[in-house]
């Protein structure tokens, strides 16, 4: 065997390793993205958008924070009323949401692309192993 053809054979086994484990990887990481992409409202642990209560308890907490130096006086006047929190609330909760469904669609389109280029250069380079083989199978049959 001829070291062009084990550079080949090398070259080829070698790509077509790392096509599967891109290929794998990126198929679990699509899929992820198409459940989430499914539920964009989830955010997470700890955001401050879960629910109307925890998003008032930031903003008044952050009020007191800037308005008092002292902890023990309570200065509520920066509170907005409910009813502009709760616009303010909905405002930020639907930027979040498009921006997560943005973010989303992002990645779906982006592995979707590193799925197909993968299973490509695999096929590719598959073929080529065969067609190396092939010859090595005649080289050895004629001598």
């Amino acid at each position: 065997m001829s070291a062009q053809n084990n550079l080949k054979l090398s070259y080829g086994y070698l790509v077509c390793l790392v096509t599967v484990i891109t290929f794998l990887f990126s198929s679990y990481f699509l899929v992820k993205s198409i459940i989430d992409l499914n539920d964009p409202d989830m955010f997470g642990y700890n955001c401050h958008l879960q629910s109307f209560e925890v998003y008032k308890q930031q903003i008044t907490e952050n009020c007191i924070n800037k308005e008092n130096a002292h902890p023990s006086v309570s200065n509520l006047s920066c509170v907005p009323a409910d009813s502009v929190l709760m616009k303010m609330y909905q405002t930020e909760r639907n930027d979040k949401i498009s921006q997560t469904k943005f973010n989303r669609m992002q990645s779906l389109f982006s592995l979707s692309f590193l799925v197909i280029i993968s299973a490509v250069l695999f096929v590719l380079h598959w073929i080529l192993l065969r067609k190396t083989h092939a010859e090595l199978k005649d080289a050895l049959t004629y001598r």
